[in-house]
């Protein structure tokens, strides 16, 4: 496990390239302390509480609207097989 000041500098290189996507996919800027949740796995729809998820995000926001909450759902789809 990486020292807590490495773990740090690592969390924050993360979300700052997570933010850099998803700003390029939703083609706006998001705040920079907006929240993200990632829900990610094999394609189980609901096993996985795919089917749901989208909801939560919704109920999330509703109880903190001033926080931006940004759902990503990183599930492989259409694989045929190993490539």
């Amino acid at each position: 496990m990486p020292v807590q000041n490495e773990y740090n500098i690592k969390k924050s290189i993360a979300k700052s390239k997570i933010k850099q996507v998803c700003e390029a996919v939703l083609g706006y800027d998001l705040s920079d302390n907006a929240t993200y949740i990632l829900n990610s796995g094999r394609y189980e729809f609901k096993n996985k509480g795919i089917d749901v998820f989208p909801q939560s995000i919704a109920k999330l926001e509703d109880t903190n609207p001033e926080n931006e909450v940004v759902g990503i759902i990183a599930v492989p789809a259409g694989i045929l097989g190993p490539q």
